[in-house]
C-alpha cells in the first residue's frame, strides 16, 4: 500500500540563493523607501503602527485572509471563523490540529497518527497559509505542529482563489505567527502534565534589543512528549521559533524570522483497523488496539525563514513585500496491515512493510501596493500584488516488491493471530528505495481587489486574479514518461455588503474556482483540474462594541471533475483505488455562528452547520463526512463564587454520515457510519494572583467510545481519542 499524495526528493534552494533573495527583497525595498522619501522630504511619513496583536476575548476584528484587504470581518462578503490565542488558552488546545477541531463547520478524520483529514462544506481543506502567504503541503500538511507560535488560527470558509490562485472550496487555514510588536521585556510560562504520560513546556518571550524599542525580538520555545491512548505510541514534539523586528525609519519596518518544528513518532499507527471480520460480522476492537509493529517509526521536521517589508508611502499608500521559504522532511518505517481476520482464529491478516522518505520545499514571493483613495464622497481602498510560488515535490518508497527487504522477511502472514499478537513483526533490513515521483510546481500570478463604497450602506468588494500555473513531472510513478501539466486562468470575484442597521449587514458573493489535481484514474492518468464556481450569501452583525460577533451564512458550490471513487478499479501499477471525474457535483448547506462576550461574565462560541453533497445522480460525496455538526464552548467569571475563578463547558456533536459498505458476508451494501453522539468537554481556571493561574480541563469528560472510517480506505476504521486530562500552570514575567 502506498501512501497518499507524494513529495520530491530534490535538493531545496541553497541557503546562499536563499540568502541572496532576502537581500534583494530587503534592498529593493529600502532603495524604494529612499526614493519615496526623496520626492517628499518636506512631508512628514505617517509611522507605521507597532501594536500588540492578541485579541482580547474570542473575537478578532479585521481579517485579510479572504480578500487581501484590511477589512472588518463585517464588511467581508465570506464567512470567517477565528481562533484566537484566548480561545486556545481556555481549550488548551495544544496543536493546530487540536484547535481546528473546535471551529465550527469544521470536521476531522483520523486517517493514523499523522495524517488528519480536516473537511468545510463537503470538502478537505488542503489549502494553507502562514501570516497570509501560501504555503503548499504535501502528504503530512502543518496542523500537527505545536500551537505555541500562533497568535490566531484564521479559517475562511468557502473558495479563496484571489490569493491562493488554485481555490478550494472548503477552507482556507492563515496560521498567523507572533511577531516582535512589544517595546518592553515580557514572558510567559506554559507547563503541563496530562493523561498518557504527556509533559509540556512553552515559553514565550519578547525582549526590545534596543533602547528605544526601535529593534524588538520574540522567541518562543515548546516542548512536548508522551505516549498516546494507542498501544506503543510515543511522541516527541519540538518547536524553536524567533523573530525580529526593525523600524528602519518612521515609515519602514523589517521582520526576519526562523522556526523550526519536529514531531518524532514511535510505534506510529498507520492505515486503520478492519471494520468487518471476513464473515461480515463487526468488529469489536479495544480502542488502544494497533496495527503498528514495534519497529515502526514515523519523522516530520519542518524548517521555514521569513522577511517581510513594510513601507508606507507619503501619499498614505501601503507597499508590503514578503518572503517566504518552507523545507520539509519527513522519513517513515511503517507496516501495512490489511485484510479482514477471522471472527474466530484472528488469522487472516497481511503485513507489508514500508519505507517512506521525502523532501519537498516551498518558496512563495508576495509584493504589493494598498492604495487608500476617496471617491464618490466616501474612503475608498484598493490593492494590486505579484506572487509567484515554487514547490518541489516527490517521495521516495517501496516496500518487499521494491527489494528493500530481506527474502525471509516477505510480505505475507507475518503477524498469525492478530488478538494474540505482541507485535514483534520481523523488521526488514531497509535499503535505499527507488524514486517514485519528482516534480516541480510553479504558480506566477497578479491580482487585484477593491473595496469601493458606493453609497452609506452599501459596498462593492471586486477582485480577480490571473494565474499561469505548471507542474513539470520530472520522474512520475507508474506514468512511462515525463510530462509537464500547464494552465492559464482568471479567477474572479464580487462581494456586496449592505448595511441594514448599524449592527446588520447583508452580504453575498461570487468566485469561480480552479484545482489542479493528483488523482488517477483506472489507466493511470492524472485527472483533469476541477472547475467550478460558489456563491455564498447570508448576514453578519456585530454588538457591544465588536465583543460579540455572528455569522448566518448559505452557499452553493458547483464542481466538474470532481475526483470520486472509482469502485472496483485500481490505479495501475498500486493498490490504490482509482478515482473518476465527476461533472455536476454541487453542494449546498448553510452556517450558523457567534462568538464573543455575553455580558462581563460570559464567553461564548457557538457554531452549527449543515451541507448536502452530491453526484448529479443523486450519490453522496465524501459519504464519510458528517452532514451536520454543532459545537459550544462557554466560559464563565466564577469570581463572585470565588475570586479568580473560571468554569467552561463545551459540546461537540456530529450527525451520522451517510456513508455504505459492501457486507463481505452478504454482499449487501449497509449503513456503516458512526451513529451520531456528542462530546462533553470541560475546564476550571483559578487565577492564584495576576501573574500565576492553574487550569484543568477534561476533554471527552464522559470518555463516549466513537469511531471514524478512513478516508481512502473506507472498510477500514480509527477510534476518536477517549477521556484526556491536562493540568496545566500559567505564569507571567515582566
Amino acid at each position: 500500500m502506498t501512501p497518499q499524495r507524494n513529495a520530491n526528493p530534490d535538493h531545496p534552494l541553497r541557503l546562499s540563493q536563499l540568502a541572496l533573495l532576502i537581500q534583494l527583497l530587503v534592498c529593493g525595498g529600502l532603495a524604494h523607501a529612499q526614493a519615496a522619501d526623496a520626492e517628499d522630504s518636506a512631508q512628514k511619513l505617517p509611522a507605521i503602527e507597532v501594536r500588540d496583536q492578541r485579541a482580547d476575548g474570542y473575537t478578532q476584528t479585521q481579517s485579510s485572509a479572504a480578500t487581501g484587504l484590511e477589512l472588518g470581518l463585517r464588511e467581508t462578503p465570506q464567512s470567517v471563523s477565528v481562533i484566537t490565542r484566548q480561545r486556545m488558552r481556555d481549550q488548551q488546545t495544544r496543536t493546530v490540529g487540536q484547535a481546528l477541531e473546535q471551529v465550527s463547520g469544521l470536521t476531522t478524520t483520523h486517517n493514523d497518527d499523522n495524517r488528519k483529514e480536516i473537511s468545510s462544506r463537503g470538502f478537505q481543506v488542503e489549502n494553507f497559509q502562514l501570516d497570509g502567504n501560501l504555503l503548499v503541503s504535501d502528504n503530512v500538511r502543518p496542523d500537527l505542529g505545536l500551537a505555541a507560535i500562533y497568535e490566531r488560527i484564521e479559517i475562511t470558509k468557502g473558495a479563496t482563489g484571489l490569493l491562493s490562485g488554485t481555490g478550494d472550496p472548503s477552507a482556507t487555514v492563515n496560521l498567523v505567527r507572533k511577531r516582535a510588536h512589544r517595546r518592553q521585556f515580557s514572558a510567559e510560562l506554559d507547563a503541563e502534565v496530562g493523561s498518557w504520560k504527556n509533559l509540556g513546556l512553552a515559553v514565550d518571550i519578547a525582549a526590545p534589543l534596543s533602547a528605544d524599542g526601535s529593534v524588538r525580538s520574540r522567541w518562543v520555545l515548546a516542548h512536548e512528549r508522551g505516549e498516546g491512548f494507542r498501544d506503543l505510541k510515543k511522541d516527541r514534539l519540538l518547536t524553536l521559533y524567533g523573530t525580529v523586528e526593525a523600524d528602519l525609519s518612521a515609515s519602514t519596518r523589517l521582520s526576519v524570522g526562523l522556526s523550526h518544528e519536529s514531531k518524532q513518532t514511535d510505534g506510529a499507527f498507520w492505515g486503520s483497523l478492519p471494520f468487518y471480520f471476513s464473515d461480515g460480522t463487526r468488529t469489536n476492537w479495544r480502542r488502544s488496539q494497533t496495527t503498528a509493529a514495534r519497529w515502526n517509526r514515523w519523522n516530520l521536521h519542518q524548517t521555514n525563514a521569513f522577511a517581510e517589508l513594510d513601507h508606507t508611502l507619503a501619499n498614505g499608500w501601503q507597499w508590503r513585500s514578503s518572503l517566504n521559504y518552507t523545507r520539509k522532511y519527513e522519513r517513515s518505517n511503517l507496516l501495512w496491515v490489511s485484510e479482514a481476520p477471522d471472527r474466530h482464529t484472528g488469522q487472516g491478516m497481511k503485513g507489508e512493510p514500508y519505507f517512506w522518505k521525502q523532501t519537498p520545499d516551498n518558496l512563495d514571493f508576495n509584493t504589493g501596493l494598498t492604495v487608500p483613495f476617496q471617491a464618490l464622497g466616501f474612503a475608498q481602498q484598493a490593492s494590486i500584488r505579484l506572487h509567484y510560488n515554487r514547490f518541489k515535490g516527490g517521495w521516495m518508497g517501496g516496500g518487499a516488491d521494491a527489494n528493500l527487504l530481506n527474502a525471509d522477511h516477505a510480505s505475507g502472514d507475518v503477524i498469525g493471530n492478530f488478538f494474540t499478537w505482541d507485535h514483534n513483526s520481523p523488521a526488514p533490513i531497509w535499503g535505499e528505495p527507488p524514486i517514485g515521483s519528482r516534480f516541480v510546481t510553479t504558480q506566477k500570478a497578479i491580482s487585484f481587489a477593491s473595496r469601493l463604497q458606493l453609497a452609506r450602506p452599501l459596498k462593492l468588494i471586486l477582485g480577480g486574479r490571473y494565474s499561469h500555473w505548471e507542474q513539470n513531472n520530472q520522474q512520475a510513478a507508474w506514468t512511462p514518461a515525463a510530462y509537464k501539466q500547464s494552465e492559464k486562468v482568471f479567477v474572479p470575484y464580487l462581494g456586496v455588503v449592505y448595511d441594514l442597521t448599524p449592527n446588520l449587514a447583508a452580504y453575498a458573493s461570487y468566485t469561480s474556482m480552479f484545482k489542479p489535481q493528483d488523482g488517477k484514474d483506472r489507466h493511470g492518468r492524472y485527472l483533469p483540474p476541477v472547475r467550478g464556481n460558489t456563491v455564498e450569501a447570508g448576514l453578519k452583525s456585530a454588538w457591544f462594541d465588536n465583543r460579540l460577533q455572528g455569522t448566518l451564512a448559505i452557499y452553493q458550490t458547483r464542481q466538474d471533475n470532481f475526483a470520486a471513487p472509482d469502485e472496483g478499479h485500481l490505479v495501475p501499477g498500486t493498490t490504490d483505488t482509482a478515482s473518476r471525474a465527476i461533472k455536476g457535483a454541487k453542494v449546498r448547506g448553510y452556517e450558523l455562528e457567534l462568538n464573543g462576550r455575553l455580558g462581563h461574565a460570559w464567553d461564548l462560541s457557538l457554531g452549527w452547520s449543515h451541507h448536502s453533497a452530491k453526484e448529479p445522480g443523486g450519490a453522496h460525496l465524501n459519504a464519510h463526512q458528517p452532514r451536520k455538526v454543532f459545537k459550544l464552548f462557554a466560559k464563565y467569571d466564577a469570581a463572585r463564587l470565588l475570586p479568580g475563578l473560571s468554569l467552561g463547558a463545551g459540546v461537540r456533536w456530529h450527525s451520522r454520515p451517510p456513508i455504505e459498505l459492501t457486507n463481505p458476508g452478504t454482499g449487501l451494501k449497509e449503513a456503516a457510519g458512526q451513529p451520531a453522539f456528542a462530546l462533553l468537554d470541560l475546564m476550571a481556571r483559578y487565577q492564584i494572583n495576576p501573574k500565576l493561574a492553574l487550569q484543568l480541563n477534561v476533554s471527552n469528560a464522559l470518555d463516549k467510545t466513537y469511531y471514524q472510517l478512513n478516508q481512502w480506505w473506507p472498510d477500514t476504521m480509527s477510534y476518536g481519542e477517549p477521556r484526556r486530562i491536562q493540568l496545566s500552570l500559567n505564569y507571567l514575567f515582566d
